[in-house]
């Protein structure tokens, strides 16, 4: 068996780093997608709390509210929560019941 040159050794070993960058590439991109999955998960636990709570307590509502107005400003995210958690028309006004 032909002993290999230097230059041929050096080849080898430069495509084994490159394989190896790409396998640590491709995990590197699992562990942001496992990162990103737990993320959004947990976003919709809270905000699915958050929202049943608000349907309970009409005071802990008027604070989520207020924060929303406050906090959210980009048109798209206005536009998604609609009229959930609006401006009311005339805050000191009661409704019968």
């Amino acid at each position: 068996m032909a002993r290999l040159t230097d230059q041929e050794r050096a080849a080898r070993q430069a495509l084994k780093v490159e394989q190896e960058r790409a396998k640590l590439a491709q995990l590197n991109a699992r562990i942001s997608a496992r990162e990103r999955k737990l993320e959004t998960q947990r976003k919709i636990i809270i905000g699915g709390m958050v929202l049943a709570e608000a349907r309970d307590d009409p005071a802990f509502a008027g604070q989520i509210a207020r924060l929303i107005r406050k906090r959210v400003t980009r048109p798209q995210d206005k536009n998604a929560l609609g009229e959930m958690f609006a401006e009311p028309a005339n805050s000191n006004q009661r409704q019968a019941g």
